[in-house]
């Protein structure tokens, strides 16, 4: 076993040294402990107070369906050209869906060392890859949380432990590999999901942080006058695990109380993206191909390999931004979920249902659209921003409409309503009870 481990591990140790003792004399000679004249360090952050109000399902009435004070120190030291230091800690209290919350996280606390035309990077950081507008189907690396309420998208990005390093090359081309030892799943709304009768629901356990368990992706990118674009792979644990439970089988006896958790499965992915000019119009597109092992495709909580794909169109009409994509995606060896007629295949067909909507492959082919159209007023002190989307194929949709105002440099107010709709059996008809609210953000940033 540990020959095993040895040889997997050799390549990534090599990658990781080889740079570094290529430049190791350079950095003796010039470095010297007492030496402190390029230090450099930045402080900034936020402190903000927001509330998302809303209808409780049953009985009607108003309710506060999130509402908390955060605040936010985001750090950097840089060591003249050697490298830097990137820390951002987040305190936030008050309650959820319900519930007590009271968090200290760090969200990114990683290390990065320049040697000449390589980057390395450890620690905890948040990866986000792809061009898109906020849906990347590349981006595949680190997590989001899905229960995060906040005016800001980005709130929502995890960060995980990994290992980055990045080679530019001499011709506006890089490379970039990434090694992520342990495996973070992303945060999905699991809970507001009907549970069959008998049933009780946990999530994991999940991979342990073994060797084989770790990912590995890779990503080539070259930057043009007028084009950029990139080719990636990722070989790991999809970020959102599916559900499963153990079904007895037809002359076992049923439990009293069936279990059903999350499980992760292995993918791969493979996956482009691009952005480029016509004329005044930006033109960006991507596209990420799932491939899930053949030979366990049928347990439950394993999707079908698909392709995920968006194409868009940005431009600016003087204050006024506008950008439009089509989201497509095809299930490959896609099948219709009928419902069973015996009693004993109820707890498989609700299995694979709830995966189905959680994986995105109720459909064979899915075509959706967004819009989202942004204008500054009065001086760039106000900005009014209406995002929009639509599943054609599905007949869901969200609405999110927001109003920002600058009161002084630093302080803002945002007010603004997340409006869902699904026809039944879909996603969004389980979260539009609990995520339809009106919300108001006080921000001060310093």
């Amino acid at each position: 076993v540990q020959r095993i481990i040895v040889k997997k591990l050799t390549p990534i140790i090599i990658w990781i040294i080889a740079p570094l003792m290529a430049q190791g004399q350079t950095l003796l000679e010039n470095y010297t402990s007492s030496d402190t004249s390029g230090l450099g360090a930045d402080f900034h952050g936020f402190i903000r107070g927001i509330i998302y109000t809303g209808m409780t399902p049953e009985p009607r009435k108003m309710e506060a369906k999130s509402l908390y004070g955060e605040a936010a120190l985001q750090m950097q030291a840089s060591f003249r050209s050697w490298g830097k230091g990137v820390a951002e800690l987040r305190f936030r209290k008050g309650s959820a869906f319900g519930s007590d919350m009271d968090m200290l996280q760090l969200r990114e606390g990683f290390v990065e060392i320049y040697a000449g035309r390589f980057e390395f990077a450890f620690g905890q950081q948040i990866i986000v890859w792809g061009k898109a507008d906020g849906i990347n189907p590349t981006n595949q690396i680190t997590p989001q949380d899905a229960l995060i309420r906040s005016p800001d998208p980005d709130d929502s990005r995890m960060g995980n432990i990994l290992f980055r390093t990045r080679y530019q090359m001499a011709n506006a081309a890089s490379l970039e590999a990434l090694w992520i030892p342990h495996y973070e799943p992303s945060i999905l709304p699991w809970q507001f999901a009907a549970l069959p009768e008998g049933t009780m629901f946990s999530e994991g356990p999940y991979p342990d942080t073994k060797l084989e368990n770790s990912a590995l992706a890779v990503k080539f990118a070259w930057q043009l006058p007028s084009f950029d674009g990139s080719l990636s792979y990722n070989n790991g644990y999809g970020l959102n695990p599916g559900i499963t439970a153990d079904v007895p089988g037809p002359l076992e006896p049923p439990p009293a109380v069936t279990e059903i958790y999350t499980k992760a499965y292995r993918q791969q992915i493979i996956g482009m993206d691009f952005s480029t000019t016509i004329g005044a119009t930006g033109l960006r597109g991507e596209a990420a191909y799932r491939i899930t092992k053949k030979d366990q495709r049928d347990r439950l909580e394993v999707p079908n390999p698909d392709l995920y794909y968006v194409v868009g169109l940005d431009r600016f009409f003087g204050p006024v931004h506008i950008i439009a994509q089509y989201i497509g995606r095809y299930v490959f060896d896609f099948a219709e979920l009928i419902p069973p007629t015996d009693s004993l295949d109820m707890m498989r067909y609700a299995l694979e249902n709830g995966n189905r909507l959680f994986h995105m492959q109720q459909v064979e082919w899915s075509h959706s659209t967004s819009l989202r159209v942004a204008m500054d007023l009065m001086h760039e002190t106000m900005t009014a921003e209406v995002f929009g989307m639509g599943n054609f194929s599905t007949d869901e949709y969200v609405v999110i409409p927001k109003f920002s105002y600058r009161i002084s440099d630093g302080l803002r107010f945002s007010l603004g309503l997340e409006y869902y709709s699904g026809v039944q059996n879909t996603l969004y008809d389980i979260i539009e009870d609990h995520f339809n609210s009106v919300f108001m953000e006080f921000k001060a940033m310093f």
